[in-house]
């Protein structure tokens, strides 16, 4: 039986696989990850082929409404998540009111 801990995201898995973990999480536990002790769920994803030199985690360089971020292999493309407000957003809206800037990294 899955516990709510058990969403909690390892970026040191490869992309393919978080992808299907966000898939498999989703709606119960949910796919989570931290920035500055706030939990922030992963609600759909995508995996994208990327030579990624940061560490997991990492998020990466973009376009400005995207929200890409560092695996073990790879990268991962964010399309939707909710934040601490609990209202689910693509992506793009969701970066409009939250920072995010590349280089931050997400436990």
């Amino acid at each position: 039986m899955l516990k709510k801990k058990d969403g909690h995201v390892n970026w040191t898995k490869p992309a393919e696989d978080l992808e299907a973990f966000v898939r498999g999480m989703t709606p119960w536990p949910g796919a989570f990850t931290f920035h500055a002790d706030k939990r922030l769920m992963i609600l759909k994803a995508k995996s994208i082929s990327k030579e990624v030199i940061e560490p997991p985690g990492t998020v990466l360089h973009g376009f400005p409404d995207e929200l890409q971020i560092a695996t073990g292999k790879g990268g991962l493309s964010v399309l939707e998540v909710q934040g601490a407000s609990g209202k689910r957003l693509a992506a793009a809206n969701f970066l409009r009111g939250y920072r995010l800037p590349p280089g931050t990294v997400l436990r």
